[in-house]
């Protein structure tokens, strides 16, 4: 039976049971170890826990870009579609499986199921797809596969909070349990955290999602996802991301380029890296950080609780040299 569940599970992705797959040495336990897990409450037992890095692959590294909205997710996509039509990265064929939106007709993503399902089961659900993709992909090559920017059908760009739906804690990605899927079947995760300067960001999504909202709500619901993506951050190995600042993006192409592709194989001759796209992108769009007027700033840095955590954030990426330097922001009034 644990057989026909894995053919089946392959034959929904798509892959023709004509071509030989090299499934990676732990799929076909997953069933089982599934089985093992009989609640919820069982499996968190095991969540938020320091993750050591030993999932690594010269050929073949999943990329998710963690930042809160207005970080710059649309401009990474530009990115990485980039990357796309070079060959190298591809929209992961999972990512309607960490969040699926209540319109496409369910809400059984990993990350957006709101407790209507067992975390567990779509826990597992999630990692027998990431096992499956490892198999389906062209093993002569280099792939880096994109689990969020090249596309945003169904599943929202996943910043913290996703689609900024009624300001709610649950609606965040979770850093923490991807890390942790993907080393449970040693896959090659890697996180590019993305910051702002505070009140460039703050601006940014009052203007495009204020809907009638406070400015006290909104800087609440700005703390609140800054304390989630900290408390995942700091579960994490330094080895599994580097951070960026919008403002500065140029100066952190290197480090992204080395998090992501560094000791790579089987890399097209002419790919073009992140950071030379990033400079040409740059230099294309004129591209400049918006400032607010200073009676807007002075109402942001008025929030102390909301830089507190922005700050906290910022030591954890001044304390991770692993991949680069992050330079922080300074948040003040000249």
């Amino acid at each position: 039976m644990a057989f026909v569940r894995i053919c089946i599970s392959l034959l929904v992705l798509g892959v023709s049971s004509a071509q030989p797959q090299q499934l990676p040495t732990r799929f076909s336990s997953i069933e089982t170890d599934c089985a093992t897990q009989t609640s919820t409450s069982e499996f968190e037992k095991n969540m938020g826990n320091k993750i050591n890095k030993t999932g690594f692959s010269s050929s073949y590294r999943i990329a998710f870009f963690a930042g809160l909205g207005g970080t710059g997710h649309h401009m990474w996509a530009n990115v990485t579609n980039e990357c796309g039509r070079d060959g190298v990265c591809r929209d992961a064929p999972w990512r309607p499986h960490l969040w699926v939106h209540s319109k496409a007709g369910h809400d059984k993503g990993l990350f957006s199921s709101y407790g209507r399902y067992p975390l567990h089961r779509v826990y597992c659900k999630a990692k027998s797809q990431f096992a499956a993709a490892d198999s389906i992909r062209n093993h002569d090559k280099f792939t880096l596969e994109v689990a969020n920017t090249m596309s945003s059908k169904h599943t929202g760009m996943m910043s913290y909070p996703n689609y900024w739906m009624g300001f709610k804690g649950r609606n965040q990605p979770d850093s923490n349990l991807l890390a942790n899927l993907a080393e449970e079947v040693n896959l090659d995760i890697r996180f590019v955290v993305l910051l702002r300067h505070p009140w460039s960001q703050v601006s940014s999504v009052r203007r495009r999602f204020s809907h009638g909202k406070s400015f006290r709500l909104f800087m609440q619901a700005f703390g609140q996802t800054h304390k989630a993506l900290f408390s995942q951050l700091q579960t994490l190995d330094h080895k599994f991301f580097t951070c960026v600042s919008l403002e500065e993006i140029t100066d952190y192409g290197s480090a992204v380029d080395k998090l992501l592709f560094g000791g790579a194989t089987l890399m097209p001759t002419k790919f073009r890296s992140f950071a030379s796209q990033l400079n040409h992108l740059v230099d294309k769009t004129h591209a400049s950080t918006y400032t607010p007027p200073d009676d807007f700033q002075k109402r942001v840095l008025r929030e102390h609780h909301y830089f507190e955590v922005f700050n906290q954030i910022q030591d954890l990426c001044k304390a991770n040299t692993v991949y680069g330097t992050y330079k922080p922001i300074k948040a003040t009034l000249d």
